[in-house]
């Protein structure tokens, strides 16, 4: 995405990008200017029920890869759950919480127990 470049082996934020604020604004605008992921959202807003394994066929095909079925399922299914993201940042004031697993809000239970 371009977010990071190595100079005479030390790690920073391009130029780009030096800009925002916080983490989160930066993956938020490298993700909505990534090519792959304006792709996978077109597919998404154009057929809401596709699943991962159609986007990785069209991304795999579009972008002539030759990616193993299981690549295709695994990529499909990640850049799936990007999408979705991009897609509810556009109807949000506010960048949207990435989603995944990662990111869940634990349940608190009434009372904290080791067992």
């Amino acid at each position: 995405m371009g977010i990071i470049a190595n100079i005479k082996g030390r790690y920073s934020l391009t130029e780009k990008y030096r800009k925002y604020s916080s983490p989160l604004e930066i993956l938020w605008k490298a993700a909505v200017n990534d090519k792959t992921l304006q792709k996978a959202k077109a597919f998404l807003i154009k057929n809401p029920l596709g699943n991962g394994r159609e986007l990785g066929m069209l991304l795999n095909k579009d972008f002539e890869r030759n990616w193993s079925v299981s690549s295709i399922e695994r990529i499909g299914n990640s850049l799936r759950q990007w999408a979705h993201w991009l897609i509810l940042g556009d109807s949000s004031k506010n960048i949207p919480d990435p989603l995944g697993a990662r990111f869940k809000k634990p349940k608190k239970d009434k009372q904290e127990r080791l067992f």
